[in-house]
């Protein structure tokens, strides 16, 4: 799974590329304020639950989960972060849920 993600962190313009591979553990390359940021925030919310409304939630080991990566960068990237290529998709609410 790979995917970009392109934007601004504090205002100025980044890219990062988030992949994961069948063997080893996932890399993050790009420019280094992005990965620097992000490996922060990683252990920075250790232990906390991150993830869509209504789950799965993670707590640890963000990056190795791309769903939680993907959450993880956007809390780090401005609003205006653009994500390209295998983004993970959140499931979808039961029926009838109310979100």
């Amino acid at each position: 799974m790979k995917f970009n993600v392109t934007g601004t962190i504090r205002g100025q313009p980044v890219t990062l590329t988030y992949s994961k591979g069948l063997i080893g553990g996932p890399t993050l390359t790009g420019d280094a304020l992005a990965v620097e940021e992000v490996e922060f925030m990683v252990q920075a919310l250790q232990g906390t639950s991150l993830g869509p409304v209504g789950g799965p939630y993670f707590t640890k080991n963000y990056l190795k989960e791309p769903l939680a990566a993907v959450f993880l960068i956007r809390e780090v990237f401005d609003e205006d972060a653009e994500f390209t290529g295998d983004v993970p998709e959140p499931p979808r609410a039961p029926k009838g849920a109310i979100i």
